[in-house]
Formats: structure tokens, C-alpha cells, sequence
């Protein structure tokens, strides 16, 4: 929706991969009010990525390969993706479920 159809810019696509569905989920799962947002006492993971470069390669076929173009993810403090190599042992970050009123 950025690069090959110039919908969205970059801060646009961000906030609905991350703010928009943060705010749909406020209502039933709490825990939600955290995220989506990047500022003091949030619960942010942090994506850094080159713009030129990130796709999405998966595929029918194989559907959970990574992406590529994305250089550092930090969920939860840890990297998951450092210097564009993925760590497959790294499992940080919690659940978030819906609370039963």
C-alpha cells in the first residue's frame, strides 16, 4: 500500500498495522490500551526496517516464511530480529486476552 500502490504513506501505514487494531481490540482485551503506541510507560515493540527492501515472502505454500527488509524487532525489549537475522529462540512478549465481564 506504500510502495507499489502510493496509497499510504509510511506513518499512515503504520498507524494500521498498529494503532488502529490496538484501539478496535481497547474495549475487550484491556491489556491493548498499551499498545500502538511509542511513549513513556507504553507496550511497545519496535520494528526497524528499510523501506526500499521489506516485502512479505511468504506464500500460500509457505505461509509463515519471514519477511524480508526488516533489520531490528524488539518485542518486549529482546530482539527478535537483529541485523536482519531472525532468533529463532527468542519467544519474549505475552498473551493478551479478552477479559470476561
Amino acid at each position: 500500500m506504500v510502495r507499489e500502490h502510493a496509497v499510504w504513506d509510511w506513518v499512515e501505514a503504520f498507524r494500521r498495522c498498529s494503532y488502529l487494531p490496538a484501539r478496535v481490540l481497547d474495549e475487550v482485551a484491556p491489556a491493548m490500551r498499551k499498545k500502538g503506541i511509542l511513549s513513556a510507560g507504553a507496550d511497545a515493540d519496535i520494528v526497524v526496517l528499510d523501506p526500499a527492501a521489506v516485502t512479505d515472502r511468504a506464500t500460500a505454500a509457505d505461509p509463515v516464511r519471514p519477511s524480508s527488509g526488516v533489520r531490528h524487532l524488539l518485542v518486549g525489549g529482546v530482539f527478535v530480529i537483529r541485523d536482519g537475522r531472525l532468533d529463532q529462540d527468542a519467544y519474549p512478549g505475552r498473551a493478551v486476552r479478552a477479559e470476561v465481564r
